[in-house]
């Protein structure tokens, strides 16, 4: 629910044969109370930077729903606050878009709803500055390379809310999921299109966050704030052994050679010896204390990820003779 300021309208529209099709609020532009043809009144949906303005016949067009005609049944004009639901139902958003054309408008559907939107330039600079948001969006009408490597630098910077890239039709041959985002969008789409991606990108992420941490044997892992903890007490760990602690939980009993681990936590363009893995290991428990013997040694193979049902029974020493 949002409240809406004095003099602004709610409309129901439907099709000829008297079925509701859309019900939404919008600033109107209106000489009368009441209208019974789209040709008296006319919506205008403001956002940050340019409004949109459409009759609802144009709006209905808009949706991607074919009409025979389009009656706009009443049109009520109040002069106070008043409560209504969002447009197509769903939770308003803080939406920002990312595009190389601030001054127009980027995905006319978002004009038709409630959330707030905002434009800023696509470039590193107006990123430092970018507003908080719940999602952002990418144009990527025009240049798609730049686009590309804007959706790598928000990704790898560790942005996380989701990313929705703007294409045209042809774009979409070009998109692959090395991009790192979240869904597409063509800027032809409908409101109640973009409705539901922004909605289903949201809630994909809030199921995430709640999955984002691994628990095991007293060890609790953030993947999302890059922190852990041993029973209650913070690890002070550097980025490569929180990496391995985290790659080792999450194969829990599985047994990985030294060569493993430092191709899948240090990368296969690393070319240090595998001695790197036995120092990071032994820092690694060392910082764990008491639970220093989760990381487990088998010899002459590796090392894996112990996990006691209980951890008042564990062993001292877990390594395979």
């Amino acid at each position: 629910m949002t409240t809406l300021t004095p003099m602004l309208a709610i409309a129901r529209i439907t099709n000829p044969s008297g079925r509701l099709v859309a019900s939404w609020s919008a600033k109107v532009a209106i000489t009368a109370a009441a209208a019974t043809t789209p040709s008296q009144v006319k919506y205008s949906s403001r956002g940050e930077t340019t409004p949109v303005t459409m009759d609802p016949a144009s709006a209905m067009s808009h949706t991607g729903i074919t009409l025979a005609a389009c009656h706009l049944i009443s049109a009520m004009v109040f002069d106070g606050p008043i409560d209504c639901p969002h447009h197509f139902g769903g939770t308003l958003a803080q939406l920002l878009i990312l595009t190389s054309v601030v001054d127009a408008e980027v995905l006319p559907a978002l004009g038709l709803l409630s959330h707030t939107v905002r434009q800023i330039p696509a470039s590193p600079a107006s990123l430092i500055s970018a507003p908080s948001c719940d999602l952002i969006f990418v144009d990527a009408r025009q240049d798609l390379a730049s686009a590309k490597s804007l959706c790598k630098i928000l990704t790898t910077t560790g942005v996380n809310v989701p990313l929705i890239l703007i294409l045209t039709e042809g774009g979409l041959t070009a998109v692959s999921a090395d991009w790192g985002v979240d869904d597409v969008i063509l800027v032809s789409a409908g409101p109640a299109e973009a409705d539901a991606r922004i909605r289903l990108a949201l809630g994909r992420q809030a199921q995430s966050a709640g999955s984002s941490k691994i628990q095991a044997s007293g060890v609790v892992i953030d993947e999302a704030s890059y922190s852990a903890k041993v029973h209650g007490r913070p690890l002070d760990l550097t980025f490569k052994e929180f990496e391995l602690l985290r790659f080792l939980a999450t194969h829990p009993s599985r047994v990985f050679t030294r060569e493993q681990l430092l191709s899948e936590v240090w990368g296969y363009d690393y070319f240090g010896g595998t001695r790197t893995v036995d120092v990071h290991v032994r820092r690694l428990r060392a910082k764990l204390g008491d639970l220093e013997s989760l990381i487990g040694t088998v010899r002459n193979v590796g090392y894996r990820f112990n996990v006691y049902d209980d951890d008042n029974e564990r062993p001292a020493l877990a390594n395979a003779q």
